[in-house]
């Protein structure tokens, strides 16, 4: 199915409610309104604690809860605590975070919300708790 976002304005809420049903309406505290329809609508019943989401469902979930400027943030913050690797010197960037931190954010493709490095993430990027838990609510329903 699709997912569909609109500006939180009457035109915009006058969209979303035109959405044919089965759907699950979203206002973000970031003045969009999103709406889920089909599969992609998010089960409210599944506890945040018990999803796990892959790296493409959590960078999803951001850039939909935070917009492009918390998933900058978040890159950032990733690229900040890995470093990077180019062939140029100049180019290269040291990482900043410490062993454990570089191993999980190279090699991990599984997190979950209770994740020490997901809080760590969830603060470097700007995002509030609330905001997180949406993250995993709305990345669980993202597949590639």
């Amino acid at each position: 199915m699709t997912i569909q976002t609109f500006p939180d304005t009457p035109e915009g809420q006058a969209s979303a409610a035109a959405v044919p049903e089965p759907k699950h309406i979203w206002i973000t505290p970031r003045g969009k309104i999103v709406v889920f329809t089909g599969v992609d609508i998010p089960d409210p019943s599944i506890p945040v604690a018990d999803i796990t989401l892959s790296k493409w469902q959590l960078m999803t979930g951001i850039l939909t809860v935070g917009g492009q400027p918390k998933l900058n943030a978040a890159n950032a913050y990733i690229r900040g605590i890995v470093g990077v690797d180019a062939k140029d010197l100049a180019d290269q960037i040291a990482g900043t975070g410490t062993p454990a931190q570089k191993v999980m954010w190279s090699h991990c493709d599984k997190f979950t919300r209770g994740m020490v490095y997901i809080n760590q993430l969830r603060i470097g990027s700007g995002l509030t708790n609330n905001e997180m838990d949406d993250v995993f609510r709305i990345g669980v329903a993202q597949v590639p």
